[in-house]
């Protein structure tokens, strides 16, 4: 009667290797004879000259596609709260609107600049189509803040403060003409 021995393999995954070990086991416990052991080394997947990953081009048009996405699905679900709180009747009202807004350096200074709407809001009453632009631009083009530490100096920040009050001087300026 032949008897039936246990084996554990043992793999170790790393970034240019694989290394293995198979070992018998008898009832339960490890006799600890090795059966067979060794290592698979491959070259690093990178870009010899600048030592970035292959996968970068990939990753990068990954997480374009991943951002389009999330961004649709934020967008729809703006339109689905704006149509259930009648503000508009159906979809394609959104896109007649966010069609009629005009860029940021458009010749028509005060008429449908999605800016000037928005600082306007901050004094009257808005219309429904009104709030819809603003809100749908908001939801649209809102800011990302990354969770990465930076290396930002102090200086950097006081400087970044100063850029940020240069334009809010401007835009209120531009707003006073």
């Amino acid at each position: 009667m032949k008897v039936k021995k246990n084996y554990v393999l043992g793999l170790d995954l790393g970034t240019n290797s694989i290394g293995w070990a198979c070992i018998s086991q008898d009832n339960d416990t490890f006799n600890g004879k090795k059966f067979i052991s060794g290592v698979r080394i491959f070259d690093t997947a990178e870009v010899p000259k600048t030592g970035e990953s292959l996968a970068k081009p990939r990753r990068e048009a990954r997480l374009g596609r991943h951002r389009l996405r999330h961004r649709r699905i934020r967008l729809n679900k703006i339109i689905d709260i704006l149509i259930k709180y009648n503000f508009i009747k159906n979809k394609n009202e959104v896109q007649v609107i966010h069609k009629t807004i005009k860029p940021k350096d458009s010749k028509e200074k005060y008429e449908n600049n999605i800016w000037i709407l928005r600082v306007n809001a901050l004094d009257k009453l808005l219309t429904n189509e009104d709030l819809v632009k603003i809100i749908y631009h908001i939801s649209k083009h809102r800011g990302f803040q990354s969770s990465k530490k930076t290396n930002n100096t102090a200086d950097n920040k006081d400087k970044n403060k100063n850029e940020e009050e240069k334009k809010a001087n401007a835009a209120m300026l531009a707003i006073e003409e």
